[in-house]
């Protein structure tokens, strides 16, 4: 059985990010256009700039261009330093419903 959320419909043609999960039983993914992506990990960059935190994991990653850059898939292995990541941008950046709705699906895909 698969679960998938879709934020990518309607900008086909373009660059795309998937989020996937697999067990032996299910697949969940969340298909996201990279512009909302990076909008919000350019947000999380600037929070955590003004707080003083060094990024790590995917923040890093993103930051340097390493990681799923480097090759595909990447597999995201600081499942919960990056839920609270995403927890963080949530509260903090006022996003709109998209961005917003696109956070809570990867925070619960990541716990």
């Amino acid at each position: 059985m698969i679960d998938q959320v879709d934020f990518y419909t309607g900008f086909e043609g373009e660059g795309e990010v998937r989020f996937i999960c697999q067990s032996d039983e299910k697949k969940y993914s969340i298909s996201i256009w990279e512009g909302y992506f990076f909008d919000i990990m350019n947000a999380l960059l600037d929070n955590l700039n003004e707080m003083n935190i060094k990024p790590t994991g995917i923040v890093y990653c993103y930051q340097t261009q390493t990681g799923w850059y480097d090759e595909s898939p990447w597999l995201l292995e600081d499942l919960d330093i990056t839920s609270n990541y995403f927890e963080l941008i949530l509260k903090n950046a006022g996003f709109d419903e998209k961005r917003e709705g696109i956070l809570a699906a990867i925070i619960e895909l990541l716990n």
